[in-house]
């Protein structure tokens, strides 16, 4: 997903959000869940390096799943970086994210 920004000198920029590469599956203390997957709203923090910082969950589909296992498993999830650059120019840069994304994770029994 790319973002088109006008800034105060009237120049554009691009800009991506992270996307998650890799998450472990949650370790659900009991049984797992019937549904396979749920869909986690966060706000997070991803560095340049794509590692999470999870600063807040806002919601969970399905609702009735433990949060705990879903918080640890974004925690150690990797992602692609944010990256920025100027528009009309090849190459981008890498950079820090913090916002809202929303993240699917899934499991097996």
């Amino acid at each position: 997903m790319t973002a088109f920004f006008v800034t105060s000198a009237n120049a554009c920029f691009e800009q991506t959000k992270p996307k998650l590469i890799d998450a472990p599956q949650p370790n659900f203390i009991f049984d797992a869940p019937k549904a396979k997957k749920a869909t986690v709203v966060v706000e997070i923090h991803v560095d340049v390096n794509g590692k999470a910082l999870l600063k807040k969950v806002i919601s969970i589909d399905p609702a009735h799943i433990p949060e705990k296992p879903l918080v640890e498993a974004i925690k150690m999830a990797r992602f692609t970086p944010s990256q920025t650059r100027n528009k009309g120019e090849e190459f981008w840069k890498n950079e820090a994210f913090e916002g809202t994304m929303t993240i699917e994770l899934n499991w097996e029994q």
